[in-house]
């Protein structure tokens, strides 16, 4: 233990990049050991044959895919991240999973961590769609790279990032939601997904720094915050599409976050808005209201 806390202490003082590697160290195990399993999902898994070949293979692949990272300590420690998440939410919901309306019941469970546990591997496991030896989800974070690279960055930039077993059809299926914060100079962009009732939302907000302090001067979109629908980046949009120039959010100071999230990709139309809301400081002035 003294051992340990030194080596914490130390690579604190040098760089970034070694925190990232202390993640990378005691992230989510590669399988699942069944002699020291620890709360009632595992020991679910440890118990059916299915399952826990199903959990070894995933593990596998787990391993392949951080190996494939190198030594990209960033992406490293996104994959890590991505794995807890999904091994953390799969503890979570399975282990009572009937009290939520929609998911399977207690005979149906195996099968639905079985879908689930497969579904998980071939995430892992799927191919670029640009270049095929270069898995999914490392591709789409090389692509996060590259459209970051266009603005300055900044301590609002970055992921936050919560993932699920959403219930519904008598089972259960993972999802993710976040918010993207993108930072150009005193700018920041952001994108906001929700789930709630069953439904996906979005919401757009537009900010700007002021003395350390993230501003936010309008928002749109199907979120609380947003309250309309929103304009396209060149002020046309569904009717009714207007910006909300009052949204009533407090100013905020920036937390610390990810910088790079594969599960959290952008659509076309979310990159088109963000290079408009980025660069021109007017920005929404001038967009339909």
């Amino acid at each position: 233990m003294k051992k340990m806390k030194m080596t914490k202490t130390r690579c604190f003082s040098l760089h970034a990049a070694c925190v990232a590697l202390l993640l990378a160290a005691a992230g989510p195990a590669h399988a699942i050991d069944c002699r020291k399993a620890g709360n009632r999902v595992e020991h679910m898994i440890c118990a059916d044959a299915r399952l826990k070949a199903a959990d070894a293979e995933m593990g596998k692949v787990y391993a392949a895919l951080v190996q494939q990272a190198g030594n990209d300590a960033e992406l490293r420690a996104m994959l890590v991240r991505s794995q807890k998440r999904w091994i953390e939410a799969r503890d979570t919901r399975f282990d009572s999973p009937m009290d939520y309306p929609g998911a399977p019941d207690a005979a149906a469970l195996p099968r639905n961590l079985l879908q689930e546990m497969r579904r998980r591997t071939r995430t892992l496991s799927e191919p670029g769609k640009t270049d095929r030896a270069v898995p999914r989800l490392l591709e789409a974070a090389q692509a996060q790279r590259k459209f970051l690279a266009q603005f300055t960055g900044g301590p609002f930039a970055g992921f936050a990032t919560s993932c699920d077993f959403l219930p519904g059809g008598q089972q259960l299926s993972y999802g993710c939601f976040s918010d993207r914060s993108y930072q150009h100079h005193e700018r920041v962009c952001t994108l906001r997904d929700d789930w709630a009732s069953g439904s996906y939302y979005q919401t757009r907000l537009v900010g700007n720094v002021v003395q350390g302090r993230l501003q936010t001067v309008a928002a749109c979109g199907d979120g609380s915050e947003g309250g309309s629908p929103c304009p396209e980046a060149d002020g046309n949009g569904r009717p009714g599409a207007r910006w909300n120039l009052q949204p009533g959010i407090a100013a905020s100071t920036p937390k610390p976050s990810p910088k790079l999230d594969a599960e959290a990709e952008l659509e076309a139309d979310d990159t088109a808005w963000l290079r408009a809301c980025l660069t021109d400081a007017r920005y929404p002035q001038g967009a339909a209201r």
